[in-house]
């Protein structure tokens, strides 16, 4: 699975180096509000992307399940990294112009996460993506989205 990884060019420099299982950590900004993820590990399977976090108590609901709106907030995480390790989009200018979640079943705190996905088109300023989260065979979530690509993000 190592091997499936594109070369991020400059890129490269937002993600560590793969581990054993081919995942490459974020390196997040700690004033950032990705900061909030905790870890987050991306790897290329194919033509699909895996983003993996570990959801703990700060991401749970008062019901002791992953809270709806961060299962959100990871989604469009996941727009952008996915693809990102694709070599499909650079890491810079785009934006979220729709993203849609259809919630399936609670979230499990303590088990990982990974939101499994697929870029299913492209235009020169429109990226279109669906994924669906998954704990083991569960399938939490999915969605789907559509990024804009902004100027400059081909030369990133």
């Amino acid at each position: 699975m190592a091997g499936d990884a594109p070369d991020l060019g400059r890129q490269a420099g937002r993600f560590d180096p793969p581990d054993a299982d081919g995942f490459r950590l974020l390196r997040a900004e700690e004033d950032r509000f990705h900061h909030v993820y905790g870890p987050v590990a991306v790897r290329a399977e194919g033509d699909r992307a895996r983003c993996r976090m570990a959801p703990g108590r700060r991401h749970s609901n008062p019901f002791g399940a992953i809270h709806g709106g961060f299962l959100t907030a990871f989604a469009d995480l996941s727009l952008f990294l996915g693809p990102a390790i694709l070599g499909r989009l650079a890491l810079g200018p785009a934006v979220t112009l729709a993203l849609n979640t259809q919630f399936i079943q609670p979230g499990r705190l303590g088990e990982p996460l990974d939101a499994v996905l697929t870029v299913t088109g492209e235009t020169g300023k429109l990226l279109f993506v669906r994924g669906q989260m998954e704990q083991g065979a569960d399938v939490i979530a999915t969605f789907d989205g559509t990024l804009r690509k902004l100027p400059g993000a081909s030369d990133r």
